[in-house]
């Protein structure tokens, strides 16, 4: 679109080729060919109207407003109901609902070129596409995150008011909000850990003791103050020998990211600020 508009006069071909661009990429199928020359027609006229910028701008906003670029169509008009009347999605409508499980994008071309060939039309063939799918690290696929996202509400929770003098007591400190905000990306992380795990996600997400935090945050959670954890024991012939990961009682992963495995909770006692650990 942009190279458009660039040339003093661009060719039907070249303002086609536009309009079935970004029809594409809104729609997430190619126009039909009635498709195309209605909003080709509408672009011509746009342009002779109001030169070839405005009229670029303007004829081409007609398709942002196409019924497929606004919902995405599940009518199951075609195939056979099973025996509870149900009916399978077929075509585009079940490429676009496979791919709209993943991706924001338009489906990829391994996904286009089953479609075309006729091998997406069984529960097989889905299951085939899905597997390729999750199992290709080329892709991006957002749409799994915010499925949790939206199951937990946990992207919520920094903005929920905080005891921040009990935290501050704590070693917290300060820098609280931001951790808090942060700790949304932590989940995140930890949440795409356990997925690719794959064994029993929904329990394992229910009641993991795992957290993950950047080193610089470690003390805000896993504070030494008030003994809430007590650090591992020096070695007396080596004093200068540094406790394994495992003695600090967190995994560490590649970078500075590391699984914190056990996570020390503080409880309040008769009112006071005696606090007690909590295993």
């Amino acid at each position: 679109v942009y190279d458009l508009v660039q040339e003093a006069n661009p060719s039907e071909d070249k303002l086609r080729a536009a309009v079935d661009f970004l029809f594409e990429a809104l729609a997430f199928r190619e126009p039909s060919s009635k498709e195309s020359d209605v909003y080709l027609k509408i672009l011509k006229e746009s342009i002779a109207g109001l030169g070839l910028k405005e009229g670029v701008i303007l004829g081409l906003t007609p398709i942002f407003l196409d019924q497929d670029a606004l919902f995405r169509p599940e009518l199951a008009q075609y195939g056979k109901p099973d025996k509870y009347g149900r009916v399978m999605l077929q075509g585009h409508e079940l490429a676009v609902a496979v791919n709209g499980a993943f991706s924001y994008l338009k489906p990829d071309a391994e996904l286009k070129k089953a479609l075309q060939e006729g091998r997406l039309e069984t529960r097989e063939d889905v299951r085939r596409e899905v597997t390729r799918i999750l199992s290709d690290e080329s892709i991006r696929k957002p749409r799994i995150l915010q499925f949790f996202h939206e199951y937990f509400d946990y992207d919520l929770a920094g903005g929920i008011c905080k005891d921040s003098k009990a935290l501050n007591a704590a070693g917290g400190r300060s820098k609280f909000p931001n951790v808090m905000f942060g700790m949304t990306a932590s989940v995140d992380r930890l949440i795409e850990l356990i997925v690719q795990e794959d064994k029993q996600v929904l329990k394992e997400l229910l009641t993991t003791d795992r957290i993950i935090l950047d080193p610089g945050n470690d003390v805000i959670y896993f504070s030494t103050r008030e003994n809430l954890k007590k650090p591992p024991p020096r070695d007396k012939k080596d004093k200068k020998k540094k406790p394994t990961p495992e003695e600090l009682g967190y995994v560490a992963l590649a970078g500075v990211e590391r699984i914190n495995v056990r996570i020390p909770a503080v409880k309040y006692t008769g009112g006071s600020n005696v606090r007690t650990l909590v295993t």
